[in-house]
């Protein structure tokens, strides 16, 4: 199921944000502009109606953006009902799917959501979700096989954020391209950070096509999502980024 990739962060507040970015993107970027919206049951159920509504609007309709709603979910058990209400009460221009940030959600409920409402479900692979696995990039990637056909992305998130650890994220990922064929993203990437922006060049040499959520608060600190396009770019090669 590997078929677009992209590039970009969670935490946009509203739809300025998003314009302002799109303004500096390039309309030839083969990657899209991931726009996330970060949001838990409490926060979306019981919180403002009318915040919700203008995060919402960082929603728009535009080809080059990939735009998310990054959950966590009350219940685990209870995740295919609360991913419907979800989905069925945003009200944006566009909206593609979710990232989950639970451990191992069941693949069961997430099918049943999914014959309901098919969007795109990114599996974020925290700390959390990383030790149920042994810490091992092989039993990862075979927990990850469960979810083919229902994620399109599996996203690797567990390296502090002060630490990216190339060779851990490289040894999970040869895995995962190997045993399944989900598309390959990592998370947790302070671009702030020169040696981090090196290690991610290492990785990205070597994944051609990886999809990148970076850390960074887009009213303060604009994400450099030229800079992130242009690392990508060098690193695929040939292929555009």
């Amino acid at each position: 199921m590997r078929n677009w990739t992209f590039a970009g962060y969670v935490g946009f507040g509203d739809r300025t944000d998003v314009d302002r970015i799109l303004d500096d993107f390039p309309a030839s970027a083969a990657r899209k502009l991931l726009v996330g919206i970060h949001a838990d049951h409490k926060a979306f159920f019981d919180g403002s109606t009318k915040k919700r509504s203008l995060q919402a609007n960082a929603f728009i309709c535009d080809t080059r953006t990939f735009n998310i709603l990054d959950y966590r979910p009350k219940n685990k058990a209870k995740i295919a009902e609360e991913l419907l209400n979800i989905s069925a009460s945003i009200n944006a221009p566009r909206f593609d799917g979710f990232q989950l940030r639970c451990t191992w959600p069941s693949p069961l409920l997430i099918e049943s959501f999914m014959r309901t409402a098919p969007m795109a479900i990114v599996l974020r692979i925290g700390q959390k979700a990383f030790e149920a696995a042994g810490n091992s990039a092989k039993r990862l990637a075979l927990k990850a096989r469960d979810y083919e056909g229902l994620a399109t992305h599996i996203l690797l998130d567990f390296c502090p954020i002060e630490r990216f650890r190339a060779d851990l994220v490289e040894s999970c990922l040869g895995e995962l391209r190997t045993k399944t064929s989900l598309g390959l993203a990592v998370g947790g990437i302070d671009l702030g950070s020169c040696g981090c922006s090196k290690e991610l060049y290492a990785v990205a040499r070597k994944f051609p096509g990886l999809s990148v959520e970076a850390e960074a608060t887009p009213d303060i600190d604009p994400f450099p999502i030229k800079k992130v396009l242009r690392l990508l770019k060098k690193a695929d090669g040939k292929r555009r980024s």
